[in-house]
């Protein structure tokens, strides 16, 4: 292998030059102009509607209609799944709260409607809610199956289904 000249050198000294330069004057701009950095998350979204609407000043009545299940159902189910969810933060992005996916998964099979509803709902994207499903559904699969599903007489569960409207 041939040896790099003194241009080689020069070229990559100028080059690391200009770098350090840029680096340099970027932050002294955003610094003068009182700018932040940049975020790569450019709007921040609330979830004031699950954290204190729902969770403070709900009672059983508008928990059943919504969730098809009571506050204390819902706090039974998250204290069986919670340590099975729970996420660590990263970076770029704070971990949805344990109790929010439950939420979110519950609302979604409760009512017929779009992931991108749901999800607008909890304050999250149409993706974050698809993994969310999934994730909490295999939770479900791996930790409950046992205890949630047990019919012993599966005819008579499908006749009173139906003589309740249920096709």
């Amino acid at each position: 292998m041939p040896s790099q000249g003194p241009l080689h050198h020069a070229a990559a000294a100028a080059s690391n030059t200009n770098k350090g330069l840029y680096k340099t004057t970027a932050r002294a701009t955003i610094a003068l102009q009182g700018l932040q950095p940049h975020s790569l998350w450019a709007h921040h979204t609330s979830q004031h509607c699950w954290h204190h609407l729902v969770q403070q000043d709900w009672d059983d009545e508008q928990w059943i209609n919504t969730f098809h299940m009571t506050w204390a159902t819902f706090m039974d189910l998250f204290h069986q799944l919670s340590p099975h969810l729970e996420h660590q933060d990263t970076g770029m992005n704070p971990a949805l709260p344990t109790d929010t996916s439950l939420a979110l998964i519950l609302l979604k099979l409760a009512i017929s409607t779009s992931l991108w509803y749901v999800g607008h709902l909890f304050s999250v994207g149409k993706a974050t809610t698809e993994e969310v499903i999934l994730e909490v559904c295999g939770t479900f699969k791996n930790m409950l199956v046992d205890t949630v599903l047990c019919v012993s007489n599966p005819q008579v569960v499908v006749a009173e289904f139906c003589a309740l409207g249920f096709p």
